[in-house]
């Protein structure tokens, strides 16, 4: 099982002019017209590790807010580990 997300929130506050600007003509072509937070990356990477997804095996679960996994696969497990990474230390 591999996580794979999309566009996340995780950018710098506040963003640099230039990623404001590639952002601002990106958002609105997502089909949930916003990123995604960290938090929804977290609950995916929690559910996958828990109990109630013991059966899932071999599949890819797109945390994308629809885009279809387009966001390509090596920013979406770095965005994935560093979720599981964080959810590791809080808990």
């Amino acid at each position: 099982m591999v996580p794979i997300a999309g566009l996340i929130g995780t950018q710098p506050k506040p963003l640099p002019p230039v990623m404001a600007e590639s952002l601002g003509r990106r958002i609105p072509s997502l089909p949930l017209a916003r990123p995604g937070e960290p938090e929804e990356v977290v609950n995916a990477v929690l559910w996958l590790c828990s109990d109630a997804a013991s059966c899932v095996t071999g599949t890819i679960l797109h945390v994308d807010g629809g885009t279809g996994g387009r966001a390509g696969q090596r920013g979406g497990v770095s965005t994935a580990a560093r979720a599981l990474s964080a959810a590791r230390t809080r808990a």
